[in-house]
């Protein structure tokens, strides 16, 4: 990836505000962000988008991610 490419952003939240806030942040800055309120979401939307990520930035582990951990 060249320097002047943006990556894709998941943000996953289940304070809408603040998935909605983070997203206009990122855009502001030519990233392209998805947002969703759970971790199940996550995974789809990961999976439908195509995002593949070694970094993460979490507040908390979620039922749902655990789950899906299984």
């Amino acid at each position: 990836m060249s320097i002047t490419e943006k990556q894709t952003i998941l943000v996953v939240d289940d304070a809408k505000a603040i998935t909605q806030f983070i997203q206009q942040m990122l855009k502001e800055r030519e990233y392209k962000a998805i947002g969703c309120g759970n971790g199940a979401d996550a995974v789809r939307l990961a999976v439908e988008f195509n995002i593949r990520s070694t970094k993460y930035l979490r507040q908390s582990q979620t039922p749902q991610i655990l789950m899906c951990r299984q």
